[in-house]
């Protein structure tokens, strides 16, 4: 009998912690990521993000710890769950939040039962951002490649 009532309140223990447990909502994970993020903590934003995101943070890290960008505190964003707006389907997820006054997007997928920011590293790579062509106002001026 003795036994029969550690089993049973085992069972209720370990109901309780399975109830209370409570599941990171996108909202919640985009809140973190993005705190992290705008403080410069980038290692502690990569465990919100999927395998691209990470690559993309460690990018990031790496042009911190030369200087490159450095947050100062006065103009680091604070965000709230109340500052994202999420609506997921399934698996995937798309959030968006003013970020210094402009709507920003971001992705989320669910893989393990988590929610992780999806940023592919190929949406660094849009052509009308990133490289000029020969339509660009330096080629027009009759200046030199500066990459020969």
């Amino acid at each position: 009998m003795k036994v029969l009532k550690i089993l049973l309140v085992t069972w209720v223990v370990s109901l309780l912690f399975t109830a209370c447990k409570q599941e990171e909502t996108p909202e919640k994970v985009m809140m973190k990521f993005a705190n992290h993020f705008a403080a410069g903590e980038y290692t502690e934003a990569a465990k919100y993000g999927t395998p691209s995101t990470v690559q993309l943070l460690e990018m990031m890290e790496a042009l911190a710890s030369v200087g490159f960008y450095l947050p100062e505190d006065d103009q680091i964003e604070k965000y709230s769950l109340h500052d994202f707006e999420c609506t997921f389907s399934g698996t995937t997820a798309l959030c968006s939040y003013l970020e210094y006054g402009e709507i920003a997007e971001v992705s989320l997928v669910k893989a393990e039962g988590q929610w992780l920011v999806d940023i592919p590293l190929d949406d660094l790579y849009d052509d009308d951002d990133w490289f000029e062509d020969e339509d660009d106002d330096w080629f027009s001026e009759g200046l030199s490649n500066p990459v020969n």
